[in-house]
């Protein structure tokens, strides 16, 4: 049943994009070095993973249930990360609203 809204193909594209994160910008630093990081960075870092979810959503035209389930694979890898709640929610929220704009873009 879950192979009709992504499958593996879906999550290992997650897993990575998670991944490439930790590096990036580790969970312990989100968690203990908040005054040391730069506004600026974060958003480098969460751009960058937002323009690599937004190619794969042109790629592989995701539908409105495949961007949910999307989404839900990436909150997850998140919390299993380390990441703390309300990061989780913020950077999911920005995926889902940058996978919608992917989508809409390539619709015109």
């Amino acid at each position: 049943m879950f192979q009709l809204f992504g499958g593996r193909k879906h999550r290992e594209f997650v897993q990575e994009l998670v991944r490439q994160l930790v590096l990036d910008l580790p969970p312990d630093r989100v968690l203990s070095d908040r005054r040391s990081m730069t506004v600026n960075r974060i958003t480098r870092m969460l751009e960058k993973t937002y323009a690599r979810a937004a190619g794969y959503e042109r790629q592989h035209r995701l539908g409105m249930i495949r961007r949910a389930v999307f989404a839900n694979d990436f909150k997850w890898e998140l919390a299993s990360a380390g990441y703390p709640g309300e990061f989780i929610d913020m950077v999911t929220e920005g995926l889902v609203v940058e996978l919608t704009r992917a989508r809409r873009a390539a619709a015109k």
